[in-house]
């Protein structure tokens, strides 16, 4: 079989540096300090807790009592000293492979299928995109799209191996479907995640959820890829797109 080439970061872009909307001045960094960290988890824990009905807890979880895993790292963007928006990673113990049933048999078959060579990763080293959230004053503004696009930056991915890792994430179709027309970031299927209690709020019949895969080289636009973190960003967002400037 002939496998397709592996590159960093994918030329398609589909950002508009039109900036005929309204945009926000954010500062995007990851956690380090222990309050940052702090201020991140609260705000996951926050927007969750009102929408979903969703508890977290840094050594226990159980998705039937609705009490789910903190991430182990956090990247956050900030208005004057307010966070407004945040992102988490699992780097190790995924919750698609904890809760999802999702195998390393299934990522090698997700590969294949996209005509990728799985020797060119390192199937052990696994990260996963999780927990995008922003405050609700500030929805609409495209805090959490321009998130989940840093989100994706190999700054925040910590690929630094001669391979690259896994990298997954799961959502409901809306979600994948909202971020992909505005950042560009394509994903593909791996399985159906399960049903639990934890996840009747958010999912639906009509709106299910799923575990799936994002390939740098073929997935995530250079913009992204690239994008210089800690930095300071304007970014805007109407119906159609998303918008984004560094300040430097």
């Amino acid at each position: 079989m002939k496998f397709s080439n592996l590159k960093t970061g994918t030329q398609k872009e589909v950002i508009s540096l039109d900036f005929s909307a309204s945009t926000v001045t954010i500062e995007v960094k990851e956690a380090i300090k222990r309050s940052e960290i702090i201020e991140s988890q609260y705000l996951i824990a926050e927007v969750y807790n009102k929408y979903y009905k969703i508890f977290f807890s840094k050594d226990y979880s159980d998705l039937e009592a609705k009490i789910e895993p903190y991430p182990h790292r956090y990247i956050y963007a900030k208005v004057g000293d307010e966070i407004v928006g945040c992102a988490g990673l699992y780097t190790h113990n995924t919750y698609v492979e904890k809760y999802g049933d999702v195998s390393t048999e299934d990522i090698i078959n997700t590969l294949l299928s996209l005509n990728l060579d799985p020797n060119h990763y390192n199937l052990e080293e696994k990260r996963e995109i999780t927990k995008i959230v922003s405050k609700p004053e500030w929805v609409g503004k495209g805090i959490g799209a321009f998130i989940w696009g840093a989100a994706y930056s190999k700054f925040f991915l910590g690929n630094q191996t001669e391979k690259p890792p896994i990298i997954t994430c799961c959502a409901k179709l809306s979600t994948f479907q909202y971020f992909e027309k505005f950042t560009g970031i394509t994903t593909h299927k791996i399985k159906s995640f399960p049903e639990y209690k934890i996840h009747e709020y958010y999912r639906s019949q009509r709106d299910p959820m799923e575990s799936r895969l994002v390939i740098p080289n073929l997935d995530i636009p250079n913009r992204w890829y690239n994008l210089k973190i800690p930095s300071v960003y304007n970014v805007g967002k109407d119906t159609n797109s998303l918008k984004f400037q560094s300040l430097g």
